[in-house]
């Protein structure tokens, strides 16, 4: 394979970046997912 060397750093890099933004997108998730309680704990009482 040409470039082999490349190919690997751009794959950890890319696993590096994937990871945080794993983590970006589970935050997000639970911040909403808590919001959507509070309002229907709102809209039940």
């Amino acid at each position: 394979m040409q470039g082999s060397d490349y190919d690997e750093g751009l794959v950890h890099h890319h696993e590096e970046g994937w990871h945080h933004w794993t983590k970006f997108m589970l935050w997000s998730v639970i911040s909403i997912g808590v919001l959507l309680l509070l309002m229907a704990a709102f809209l039940i009482d």
